[in-house]
């Protein structure tokens, strides 16, 4: 039996979050920093409000993303669960929660991705670079409400964190006039937004850095150098030492090739029975139409699927002749 949702105003959203209630709350499996940034910044606006919160997800936090929090919350540390709200943050959909789906069934949902599949009643603004924005600008809401005085300056780390990420620091097509304003009130406050932006992109580990070596090796091109791919199969991942949470440097590869107009990386990590592939756009190409096809989701110019085949060759063929129907 399909749920009915209900879409909310970015008023009655916060009108929700003022209330003082002790909150769950999740993100996306595979957590990138607006996933990170935004639950933990969530969280230190209803600590603020003077309830509890945790912050949870299916998958372990990537060391590189460990400098946004202190701590890490379990499910089976929280305790007795029925009383608390269940809050999502920058999921599209509830599979994207993994395991946690099965034992929580969240009420609210913040979003920023134009393909989302409601699971629950939420907000979603596709025009906000990063959750965070949303996050940031419901704060602004609640301060001016008088709910809150004020936010510890870790709140607006996580959110400057979280926008930067999710821009390329500033750098793609979704950067808007409100994300800059956005990120000057924050850098205003007096954060060191240089070593935020050097961890999250200038930091690397040695297995980063294998990443980006072995994918420029297996970078390939087709349809006359106008696609980019990095594909491997779990065979050729398990003789590499690279980590699994450093899987997402291929399509950073792929996507910087010069003259590629679409840019994608196929991967089945050793033990896995699929497939997943990232994709990014640098021109006209909607990549989420593509992903959708699959499965899956995203933005106009950055979005992924999950494919059940563990073939990566299949996988590359399939994703190829959907990106030849918009080329």
């Amino acid at each position: 039996m399909k749920t009915e949702t209900r879409a909310l105003s970015f008023f009655e959203l916060c009108d929700e979050l003022a209330k003082k209630q002790d909150s769950l709350i999740l993100f996306h499996t595979r957590p990138d920093a607006d996933a990170v940034g935004s639950a933990f910044a969530l969280k230190l606006i209803i600590e603020a409000l003077g309830a509890k919160a945790y912050c949870l997800c299916a998958d372990e936090l990537p060391r590189r993303l460990r400098f946004l929090t202190d701590s890490f919350d379990r499910l089976d540390s929280v305790g007795q669960i029925d009383s608390y709200r269940v809050i999502t943050v920058d999921c599209g959909s509830a599979s994207q929660l993994g395991s946690l789906y099965e034992h929580l069934k969240p009420s609210l949902a913040i979003d920023h991705h134009r393909t989302s599949t409601p699971f629950c009643d939420g907000y979603t603004d596709s025009a906000a670079a990063a959750t965070a924005e949303i996050i940031y600008e419901v704060s602004q809401d609640l301060i001016e409400r008088g709910a809150l005085t004020s936010l510890p300056r870790r709140f607006y780390e996580c959110v400057y964190a979280a926008i930067s990420s999710d821009t390329g620091s500033f750098r793609y097509s979704n950067t808007t006039p409100n994300t800059h304003r956005i990120a000057a009130e924050i850098i205003a406050r007096g954060i060191d937004a240089a070593d935020i932006n050097h961890s999250l992109f200038e930091s690397k580990t040695l297995s980063e850095l294998r990443a980006s070596a072995a994918a420029t090796d297996h970078l390939s091109t087709y349809i006359d150098g106008r696609v980019a791919v990095v594909a491997f199969s779990a065979e050729q991942l398990s003789r590499l030492e690279i980590e699994r949470e450093h899987y997402d440097v291929f399509i950073d590869v792929a996507r910087s090739l010069a003259g590629a107009e679409v840019a994608f990386s196929v991967r089945c990590a050793p033990g896995d029975r699929y497939c997943r592939v990232s994709m990014r756009s640098c021109g006209e190409v909607d990549v989420s139409r593509i992903c959708a096809a699959f499965g899956g989701g995203g933005h106009i110019r950055a979005a992924g699927c999950t494919v059940e085949l563990d073939d990566v060759n299949e996988v590359v063929k399939r994703v190829l002749k959907e990106i030849e129907k918009q080329l």
